[in-house]
């Protein structure tokens, strides 16, 4: 992460970087730039799949989702958890396309926030025994070149921002 932000000036420029290296694994990116171009990036260990936004937002949960690498890593004894962090993700994709883009980080803040009774489409997860469990939230405003962040549940804890250079 740090030799992408260091030397990467453009989502361009990081996955190309990220193409010329192997990778042991390691889960999503999620990349934006200040030009507007987004992508999200599912490092694996045989292989490394690449999503290009094709609209003003592009957000990741915590699990693969390209055919390759879902194949590779198959569920183990948590499956809970990798249906909460697809259903969570489903419905991120059916929310934020209405969410306006004007009104700062409520809307997005409440979203995060959110709680359901089946335990797959809320994002803010409280833990129960081996359950999902919320530890942290991001969400990166790049027209303002901000980070906000939430060191805990969302729900309960304070949103911090950022401002990035």
């Amino acid at each position: 992460m740090t030799w992408l932000l260091s030397e990467a000036d453009s989502v361009e420029r990081a996955l190309e970087m990220i193409a010329s290296v192997p990778h042991a694994g390691g889960g999503n990116l999620v990349l934006a730039d200040p030009s507007g171009a987004r992508a999200a990036v599912e490092l694996g260990h045989r292989g490394t799949t690449v999503e290009r936004a094709e609209c003003d937002w592009i957000a990741r949960t915590n699990h693969y989702l390209s055919a390759p690498l879902c194949d590779s890593h198959p569920e183990g004894p948590l499956d809970s958890i990798g249906a909460s962090s697809r259903g969570r993700l489903a419905h991120i994709r059916e929310i934020a396309p209405g969410l306006p883009d004007s009104d700062g980080l409520a809307p997005v803040a409440a979203l995060f926030a959110s709680h359901d009774s089946d335990g797959r489409t809320g994002l803010c997860s409280h833990p129960v025994g081996d359950g999902p469990r919320t530890i942290s939230t991001s969400l990166y405003l790049c027209r303002d070149r901000a980070l906000c962040f939430s060191d805990g549940n969302p729900c309960l804890d304070r949103w911090y921002r950022f401002q990035l250079a």
